[in-house]
């Protein structure tokens, strides 16, 4: 059974990988990265050329990190033409530019976050040598034990006023 990037392609993705790769990806890459053999925990039959999610985007960038650093594909094995390579990692980074700027966009306005208790105390420490309680600020919550999820970390007119206030 061959390995085969997938194909699927919806409208509503973030971001997208040109068709035009797939043969590339599936003769250098398939034969070590696939169900049977998945070299470095990765099989490239498990990419979308639709990236919709952050985890299609991290295992796309992995894809772009290990081209551009010259280990894929290893040196015994049959080298990507130059042309093609370099195809292929400018279209990575354009699609990965691409999605970042709608990851980070929303409808044309830029998403506000604010800096969670411990960066904002600790800011206030380094810059005017002022420690300050912090508990009167809106509490951060996380994603799991993560406190600084941009995502989490919206602001509104209340907070700021917060923040304000105990900057007085």
């Amino acid at each position: 059974m061959t390995a085969m990037v997938g194909a699927s392609e919806t409208s509503h993705a973030l971001s997208g990988i040109n068709s035009r790769h797939l043969d590339l990806l599936n003769t250098h890459c398939a034969s070590c990265h696939n169900e049977k053999k998945s070299k470095g925990k990765f099989r490239i039959d498990e990419l979308s050329l639709t990236i919709q999610t952050t985890n299609d985007a991290e295992r796309w960038q992995k894809v772009l990190n290990a081209l551009n650093a010259g280990e894929m594909p290893p040196e015994d094995e049959e080298q990507v033409p130059p042309l093609e390579k370099a195809d292929l990692v400018d279209d990575l980074g354009l699609a990965m530019v691409t999605l970042r700027k709608k990851m980070s966009d929303r409808h044309g306005a830029i998403a506000m976050s604010r800096l969670n208790r411990r960066e904002y105390r600790n800011t206030l420490r380094e810059l005017l040598g002022v420690e300050i309680n912090v508990s009167q600020l809106p509490p951060d919550h996380g994603l799991g034990n993560y406190d600084t999820s941009g995502s989490s970390l919206y602001i509104s007119s209340n907070q700021i006023e917060s923040y304000l206030e105990l900057g007085r």
